[in-house]
Formats: C-alpha cells, sequence, structure tokens
C-alpha cells in the first residue's frame, strides 16, 4: 500500500513541477497565456503554443549535453509532460478570453 501512494504522489508532483517548476516558466507562461487571448482561432492557437513549447524544450534539450531524447520509457513521458505543460497557459488564456468576451456581450446588452 505504501508503493502505491508513494508512485501516485510521485506522478502528482511531477505534474506540478512540469507546470510551475521548469525552467523558462514566465515564458510558457506569457506565451500560453497570450496565445489563448490573443489568437482567435482555437486550432491555430493550440498549434502556435505547441510549436513554442517544442521549440523551447528542444532549446533546454541542448544545454544537458544528450543529442536526443532518453530512451527508457518512464523518462520519455516525463519529457513530453515537460514539454506540453505549456498547453495548461492556453487553456488558462481561452478561458480568461472567454470570460472577457462574455462580460463584454453581457455589457454591450445590457446598456439602454
Amino acid at each position: 500500500m505504501n508503493d502505491i501512494v508513494t508512485m501516485i504522489l510521485y506522478f502528482v508532483f511531477v505534474f506540478y513541477d512540469a507546470v510551475f517548476e521548469l525552467p523558462y516558466f514566465w515564458v510558457k507562461l506569457a506565451f500560453g497565456i497570450a496565445a489563448g487571448l490573443f489568437i482567435p482561432g482555437k486550432i491555430i492557437g493550440l498549434l502556435a503554443c505547441v510549436v513554442v513549447n517544442v521549440a523551447l524544450f528542444s532549446y533546454t534539450r541542448a544545454g544537458t549535453g544528450s543529442a536526443g531524447l532518453p530512451l527508457d520509457g518512464i523518462a520519455q513521458l516525463m519529457w513530453s509532460l515537460f514539454a506540453l505543460a505549456g498547453l495548461v497557459w492556453w487553456v488558462v488564456g481561452r478561458a480568461l478570453r472567454w470570460t472577457y468576451f462574455r462580460i463584454r456581450r453581457n455589457a454591450v446588452g445590457a446598456t439602454p
């Protein structure tokens, strides 16, 4: 039972580290929210966010001295989680965009 709890906590903290404790965290946050807010198309914004996150992942991976991805399956899963963690911020940007337009529509409709 203790091993299962340890494994669950490990993956919870891996996700937390992927979203909040990455190198270039502020770059991912700023670009993800900006892409969600300012790019009107969902698919185009999502693709732009993915491309920038993959480029940033490749840039940070280049400094580790390894030419490619790790071969171990769990390491590949963790690296892909780290590379795509910026998509969380894109979803936040889309939610902010939806909220802004919802408030704007209600405010314009309420004026006499």
